[in-house]
């Protein structure tokens, strides 16, 4: 790859690909848009609103601590259809320990699929693509003599680029908890994600001495929600609510004094930006195999130009001893992307 390869214009292409189910807002920008998408097919079609979701609905993806309120042994695989030959798989498993305690671990993989390359002459050059994982392990595990879970997760992200770009790496932490309130039937959660984790870019092996150093940060999320069961009607019914904040570096460009005018880069105070969505999803238990979902996901109280995503989906689960397996499927009606989206969920719980 020739290094006059137009690094600006490919990087646009690397946040747009992947961040198209958050356009029209400040966050569309950020990294790690993928991983906002819904971490698998049971979370992704009750509208994400899952941060106090029981049973095997949401995942420590979402809440570090509803592992140690589930406290079941659980694995499973997702694969979603994303279009423009974007590819996102998942996989998530957890197992109680100890009396009260439990652990959850999982993996995200996200790759853009081959982007047209040129250089500034506009000539074409060999396809790249870029490639991003989320890795997580998570402890969670319930007070003593108190209704409230607990959780913490450590999370390592890693992006790779572009060729001549040395891939980044950071570690974030997400904590959580879940508290079972005295009214019958209702919970509440909450969980703050992404703390600490960014991404450092250096363009030196492209540019030399014109080179300089970047940083992406991950937007912290500040998710808070109830759900509420119905047992009449098998149905339990959520909303949620989500402030997230995030700062970008800016730059201003100037040329200096004459005779010898040069252009200069120059570091401006960081630009913050946040924002708040509400979510609402519903889950009806038709049978003890069948369940039926719906959601609202990204209802946008800030920018009035996002678009809410709305998803519906079924699971499928069947009982052989102590083995469980089931199969989850979502389809999320997405109003920014190149196509709806798809999610598909098997597993078992042992």
């Amino acid at each position: 790859m020739g290094k006059i390869t137009h690094f600006g214009i490919t990087g646009f292409l690397w946040f747009a690909l992947f961040s198209a189910t958050v356009a029209q807002t400040p966050l569309s920008g950020a990294p790690g848009a993928y991983s906002r998408l819904g971490s698998d097919g049971f979370a992704s079609s009750t509208g994400n609103a899952v941060v106090a979701m029981p049973g095997l609905y949401s995942s420590g993806f979402e809440n570090p601590a509803l592992p140690g309120y589930n406290r079941q042994s659980l694995f499973y695989a997702s694969t979603f259809s994303l279009g423009l030959e974007r590819q996102l798989f998942s996989s998530y498993g957890m197992n109680p320990i100890g009396p009260t305690g439990a652990v959850s671990y999982g993996i995200q993989y996200f790759s853009s699929g081959d982007i047209d390359a040129r250089n500034n002459n506009g000539e074409k050059q060999d396809a790249i693509s870029t490639k991003e994982i989320t890795g997580l392990f998570g402890f969670s595990m319930a007070l003593k003599n108190t209704p409230i879970v607990v959780g913490v997760n450590l999370k390592y992200r890693y992006a790779n680029l572009y060729t001549e770009i040395p891939s980044t790496s950071s570690f974030g932490i997400d904590a959580g908890f879940l508290w079972t309130t005295k009214i019958p039937n209702l919970l509440v959660g909450g969980s703050v994600q992404d703390i600490n984790a960014e991404y450092r870019w250096d363009t030196k092996d492209i540019y030399n001495e014109e080179a300089n150093s970047t940083i992406d940060y991950f937007p912290i999320r500040y998710r808070l929600g109830l759900s509420y069961r119905i047992e009449p009607i098998s149905a339990i019914f959520s909303v949620e609510g989500e402030h997230w904040t995030y700062k970008t570096e800016r730059r201003e460009f100037y040329y200096s004094d004459p005779p010898f005018s040069t252009l200069q880069i120059k570091k401006v105070p960081k630009q913050k930006n946040s924002g708040n969505y509400l979510r609402l999803g519903g889950i009806w238990e038709a049978t003890d195999a069948l369940s039926f979902r719906a959601g609202v996901d990204r209802i946008d109280l800030t920018y009035e130009n996002s678009d809410p995503k709305i998803g519906v989906g079924f699971r499928f689960s069947h009982h052989f001893g102590k083995l469980s397996p089931l199969i989850d499927f979502s389809y999320l009606f997405e109003p920014n992307g190149p196509q709806n989206i798809w999610v598909i969920s098997t597993g078992f719980t042992y």
